[in-house]
């Protein structure tokens, strides 16, 4: 049960640290909550254009990822940060993107292991002495743990999706 647990902890982590990259990116971008790459993108084009101080900006595919080049003389903080805080959020996303089968995998064998084990619940549940209210019990808390599992399985797919969807909106303004 521990490695479901550590398993289970590594998604929520996976997921909150990309939710999180996406919620200080649209921060730094000034925009709400509903807001997506392709805005935040936008926002920050614009406002490096506006800046006398950049001579040239572009974006090229570094090692599968596209990143902000800008040809500066000097960088105003504000930017900076922007552009920082934007090729952090791309990479949280790659990183998610990359590891989520890794961990679907990971939570799917332990998934079909608790089922199989769910199989033999009704004869093990009177051997071990649980019987009645108790039995039911046990029978509600294990299939709870069950249902957790699977929504931590569907999060996972649908982050990977969302995560997919995000860095394909930058894709089109890739230089080649």
């Amino acid at each position: 049960m521990q490695e479901i647990s550590i398993g289970l902890e590594e998604a929520q982590k996976v997921r909150l640290d990309t939710e999180t990259a996406m919620d200080e990116l649209k921060a730094e971008c000034g925009l709400g909550e509903m807001a997506n790459m392709k805005q935040c993108l936008r926002l920050l084009l614009q406002r490096l254009w506006a800046c006398p101080q950049i001579m040239g900006i572009s974006l090229v595919d570094q090692n599968g990822l596209p990143m902000l080049k800008v040809e500066t003389t000097q960088m105003p903080l504000h930017l900076h940060r922007a552009i920082v805080t934007f090729e952090k959020t791309l990479i949280e996303l790659q990183y998610m993107i990359d590891n989520v089968d890794r961990l679907n995998n990971t939570l799917n064998s332990k998934l079909i292991l608790l089922m199989e084990f769910y199989e033999d619940l009704p004869s093990l549940g009177p051997q071990s002495g649980y019987k009645g209210k108790k039995y039911n019990r046990m029978l509600e808390n294990y299939t709870w743990n069950v249902r957790i599992l699977r929504g931590q399985l569907d999060l996972l797919a649908a982050s990977k999706k969302e995560c997919s969807n995000s860095i394909a909106q930058v894709g089109p303004y890739i230089l080649s």
